[in-house]
């Protein structure tokens, strides 16, 4: 569960980067560089395979598809 959460944390960090909204409690004024910059998207793009990633990893061990010792 502490995974899938984790995921979901990075998607609002990319939500915050690529400034769709603002997520909770984040606020664009506390980003640096500036959200919605090149720079940001560069940033965003890994932020984003990561969260997928571990939303994955945490579906995959709800499921019991994760591989043993």
């Amino acid at each position: 569960m502490v995974i899938g959460v984790h995921g979901l944390l990075h998607l609002m960090g990319v939500a915050l980067l690529w400034k769709p909204g603002q997520p909770g409690q984040l606020r664009y004024a506390g980003a640096v560089p500036a959200p919605g910059s090149p720079g940001e998207y560069l940033v965003g793009g890994p932020w984003l395979v990561v969260a997928l990633l571990f939303v994955a990893a945490a579906s995959l061990l709800a499921a019991g598809g994760a591989p043993g010792p």
